[in-house]
């Protein structure tokens, strides 16, 4: 479902991709669905849930080639979105997912 809303949202910009998730999910599989439609991926740590995943963890099934270079604030999600937000370009496109967390995090800063 994912995977489908990126392409009907795509514009002519980049799709950067902010992923979160709990351990005890299928990351890897999670990823390789949604690689095909992102550009850049940014992933943040959930070390504030104890079974949340690392970014370091969530990292090593991340293409290196399409990491987002930008120093993250380690447990403020929102903060490493309001980042992400300010190199994008009108264009482009900009998914939160992984875990209600993550998507919480930022809902919750609006």
């Amino acid at each position: 479902m994912l995977a489908q809303n990126i392409s009907k949202y795509k514009k002519n910009g980049k799709t950067y991709a902010l992923i979160g998730m709990l351990k005890d999910k299928d990351i890897e599989s999670v990823i390789n669905e949604i690689n095909p439609h992102v550009d850049f991926w940014l992933p943040v740590s959930l070390n504030y849930v104890d079974r949340g995943a690392s970014k370091q963890e969530i990292s090593k099934f991340l293409p290196s080639n399409k990491m987002v270079n930008i120093t993250l604030n380690d447990g403020n999600i929102f903060q490493n979105y309001t980042e992400l937000t300010q190199m994008c370009k009108p264009e482009d496109l900009i998914i939160c997912f992984g875990s209600f967390f993550t998507v919480g995090d930022i809902l919750r800063s609006f």
